[in-house]
């Protein structure tokens, strides 16, 4: 390796590090520990409606099936985990987990539960 590379290799590291360093980390609703993240935007979008229409019009039998398809379909990971967002938008933001033991886990998270 010539010193020329050596030193590309030792600022992207060093850039690496210092964005890695700046990321940002889950925060749970008051009276929660725990942050749900979703597959995708979509399947974020279909449970939050799907609460809102069960708000609207209450019903024992869909409260039950909405609890359901989220801890199904979501993954819950610990308040104040570190993320790193891939993408954002106004409702929210697609993030990986940086640490932890659910390091790795890739998915959406509403606004609200991003610091």
């Amino acid at each position: 390796m010539t010193l020329r590379t050596k030193k590309l290799v030792i600022v992207a590291a060093a850039i690496a590090i210092l964005t890695g360093a700046c990321g940002h980390k889950l925060v749970a609703e008051p009276g929660q520990h725990t942050v749900r993240i979703y597959p995708d935007k979509e399947v974020y979008q279909r449970l939050h409606d799907l609460e809102n229409t069960l708000k609207k019009h209450p019903s024992p039998f869909g409260g039950m099936v909405a609890g359901m398809g989220q801890q199904l379909l979501t993954k819950e990971v610990p308040s104040d985990t570190p993320v790193n967002i891939l993408a954002q938008d106004s409702l929210g933001a697609l993030v990986e987990v940086a640490s932890g033991p659910k390091k790795g886990i890739r998915g959406y998270v509403p606004s609200a539960n991003l610091k």
